[in-house]
C-alpha cells in the first residue's frame, strides 16, 4: 500500500484494520511516494519521510509486527542514497530500499547507481521501485513514439519503461557487478518478463563478444 497519501491511509490503525484484519493480509509493505524535482530538496524529504514511517508506521503501530517498511532514496544522489540505506540497514522492519523509476534519462543499469547498488546488496535489501504518481510532465519517460498523449496512454505503457531498465541492467552489467543485487518492479505486470528474457538470450548469445561485461545468460 502506499502510506502518506491524503485521507484514512494515513491512519496506521485504521489500515491494519482493513488490511490485516479484514483483508487477511499477512505482511504489508509500505511505499511512501514522495519525490521533488531538485536534488537538495529531494535529499531533505526522502530522509524525512523515512523518519517520520519508521515513528509511526513501524515502531508506535507496529505492535503486531505486520508493517515493513521502504527505505526512500534519490535516485538523483546515489552516494547520498547509499548512506540512506547504511543509515536504516539494521532496522527490522525495513525490508527494502525503494527509488523511482523515474530517472531523467539515467537508465538503472548505469554505473551512476553503484554506490546506491553496493549499499543495498551488501545489506542484503532489494532495490524496489514503483513510479512516484503523475511528476512533472518533463519527467514522464519518453516512449517510442515520444510523449504519451494522455494518462492512460502512460498508465497503459507502463510496463516498456521497467523492459527498458531490466535490459539496461542486465546489458549495461549491473547485476555483473554487484552479484547480490535484487531489483523489484512493482505494479509494472509481469507477463513482458519471459519474452524479453527469451529475446534478450538470443541476442547474447549471438553478440556475446559484444558484451563482455555480461558474463551470463541475461535469463540467468
Amino acid at each position: 500500500m502506499a502510506a502518506g497519501r491524503r485521507g484514512r491511509r494515513q491512519d496506521p490503525d485504521f489500515a491494519a484494520k482493513q488490511l490485516l484484519v479484514d483483508a487477511g493480509v499477512s505482511i504489508a509493505s509500505l511505499e511512501p511516494m514522495c519525490d521533488a524535482q531538485l536534488p537538495q530538496a529531494e535529499h531533505v524529504l526522502k530522509p524525512t519521510y523515512n523518519d517520520w514511517l519508521a515513528d509511526v508506521w513501524l515502531d508506535k503501530h507496529n505492535a503486531h509486527g505486520r508493517w515493513r517498511g521502504s527505505i526512500s532514496v534519490s535516485a538523483q544522489t546515489p552516494e547520498q542514497a547509499a548512506r540512506e540505506v547504511e543509515r536504516w540497514a539494521g532496522h527490522p522492519y525495513m525490508a527494502q530500499v525503494l527509488m523511482t523509476p523515474q530517472t531523467r534519462g539515467i537508465p538503472f543499469g548505469s554505473p551512476y547507481f553503484d554506490p546506491l547498488y553496493e549499499a543495498a546488496a551488501r545489506n542484503g535489501l532489494p532495490v524496489a521501485t514503483h513510479l512516484m504518481g503523475q511528476t512533472p510532465f518533463e519527467l514522464i519517460p519518453l516512449y517510442p513514439v515520444g510523449n504519451p498523449a494522455h494518462w492512460h496512454d502512460f498508465f497503459a505503457s507502463w510496463p516498456l519503461l521497467y523492459v527498458s531498465h531490466l535490459m539496461s541492467l542486465v546489458f549495461d552489467g549491473a547485476f555483473d557487478r554487484h552479484p547480490d543485487l535484487r531489483v523489484v518492479f512493482v505494479e509494472g505486470g509481469f507477463t513482458w518478463a519471459m519474452p524479453v528474457m527469451s529475446r534478450m538470450d538470443r541476442i547474447w548469445e549471438a553478440r556475446r563478444g559484444d558484451l563482455p561485461q555480461v558474463r551470463r545468460r541475461p535469463s540467468d
